[in-house]
């Protein structure tokens, strides 16, 4: 379980999450509007369990990979719960239940393509900053849909960019591994075509 703590405008948290956002916004077909960012308060056994193998994780790859370990990136995914849609219990948020490819922080255009509302009629969207232990990554050229981890040696993969010789038009990283990645911050948006 966890919780969700509403963060003001002023909140450093909250600044440095609504920077990295639009940073990586490229999408010139839509523009975004943040309708709040929410820090993730890891609570509860399952929640207290995962932080800790989140962290121990990072210290094993940290000691073979001392700089770069781990990267902040956005994670985009499909919405089945309402956290968010009202703003007047955004500061009441207590214990959620919501079921929620990691990618680059410059890469929102490829993340917001992820993120959808399901079963459920809504104009905001979640998307997820996080910590991810990214570690020695390996690259891809080609997509390869059937793989279920990276290659002996390496923690992590990033899908190369077409511009670079790669197949992909954004760049993703791609963990393998459940506790190599933490969400910590909660963004609500909504997005218009234009």
């Amino acid at each position: 379980m966890v919780h969700l703590m509403y963060l003001g405008t002023n909140d450093p948290v909250y600044r440095e999450a609504e920077r990295r956002f639009r940073q990586g916004w490229k999408n010139k077909n839509k523009t975004y509007h943040i309708e709040g960012i929410f820090y993730i308060i890891q609570d509860g056994a399952v929640a207290q369990q995962h932080l800790a193998n989140n962290r121990a994780y990072l210290q094993q790859v940290s000691r073979r990979v001392p700089n770069g370990a781990e990267q902040y990136l956005f994670h985009g995914t499909q919405r089945a719960c309402h956290i968010g849609d009202d703003r007047n219990t955004w500061r009441e948020l207590g214990p959620i239940t919501c079921s929620a490819e990691a990618s680059t922080p410059l890469a929102i255009l490829l993340a917001d393509g992820y993120v959808w509302n399901d079963h459920m009629h809504s104009k905001k969207h979640t998307m997820f900053l996080s910590n991810v232990v990214v570690g020695r990554t390996e690259k891809l050229y080609r997509k390869d849909r059937s793989r279920t981890a990276p290659s002996p040696g390496f923690d992590s993969v990033v899908a190369v960019t077409k511009s670079n010789g790669g197949s992909v038009n954004n760049p993703e990283t791609v963990v393998y591994r459940e506790d190599a990645i933490l969400p910590s911050v909660v963004i609500v948006y909504t997005r218009k075509h234009h």
